[in-house]
């Protein structure tokens, strides 16, 4: 069995030092004795609150009422975020043997996974995909 524990911190003058040294020790001790390897990643920072807003606020607005005037369906929040993240995003498709048959799976990204970074993609994603249906969703400073 595979154990994975993510532990937060600083580093500080090439030392680093966790959060919360009593919860990394709890986290280590079934681990004890055993080899380990330590990966240590910058952290990313996750999709802002204003992201959000904008997501839910604004784009999912208009992407509704646009949707209600050409179609004449009204579709709710999830039914348009679930199409994001598979005609939009799409997921990566990966096939796998288990339990003696060929699976396939569909991964894709939540947006509340998202960085910052991740998430301002998936936003030029979505309006380029409006826009080439004739719908114009505008930035989060306009």
């Amino acid at each position: 069995m595979t154990a994975e524990v993510s532990l937060k911190g600083i580093v500080k003058d090439g030392i680093f030092t966790y959060y919360a040294p009593t919860k990394m020790k709890a986290a280590l001790l079934p681990l004890e004795g055993e080899e380990v390897t330590a990966v240590i990643t910058k952290k990313k920072a996750p999709r802002s609150l204003r992201q959000n807003n904008w997501y839910n606020g604004v784009a999912i607005r208009y992407i509704r009422e646009y949707l209600l005037e050409t179609q004449g369906e009204k579709y709710t929040r999830d039914d348009i975020h679930d199409w994001h993240l598979s005609k939009v995003v799409r997921p990566e498709v990966i096939t796998k043997e288990l339990m003696g048959q060929t699976i396939v799976v569909y991964k894709v990204k939540k947006t509340s996974e998202m960085s910052t970074v991740e998430f301002n993609e998936f936003k030029e994603l979505i309006q380029a995909y409006w826009a080439e249906r004739d719908l114009y969703i505008p930035d989060p400073n306009e």
